[in-house]
């Protein structure tokens, strides 16, 4: 659907917990369903791998921003807020007391030309 109102080019940024994340207290506070502010309304668990797919499957790019790999290793690219300002990240110095390690899953989905 995204597809549909995007100009050739267009970004769809997502930012999103990350389920590679290894921290349990992150993991229970961002989990669907989790203790932590906004987890309530939470439906999926997902990971850059998740993501990988649907582009592919989507015809989209995919450029990682910020991400946990599947050993759990946090890995940041510097970004611009132009195509959308990601509060919880890296970029913006995020810190909730609460979890320490609390990180995003930040992509951009970004639409081909034709």
């Amino acid at each position: 659907l995204a597809k549909t109102y995007l100009k050739d080019n267009g970004v769809f940024r997502i930012a999103i917990p990350d389920s590679n994340n290894q921290d349990a207290i992150y993991r229970e506070a961002t989990r669907p369903g989790g203790s932590g502010p906004g987890a309530h309304d939470h439906k999926v668990f997902l990971n850059l791998k998740d993501f990988e797919a649907l582009a592919a499957d989507s015809g989209f790019s995919l450029v990682p921003l910020e991400y946990c790999d599947e050993k759990g290793a946090f890995h940041y690219t510097p970004f611009d807020t132009k195509n959308g300002d990601v509060e919880r990240s890296k970029n913006k110095n995020y810190h909730y007391p609460e979890v320490p390690t609390y990180t995003s899953l930040i992509i951009d989905l970004i639409k081909p030309s034709k």
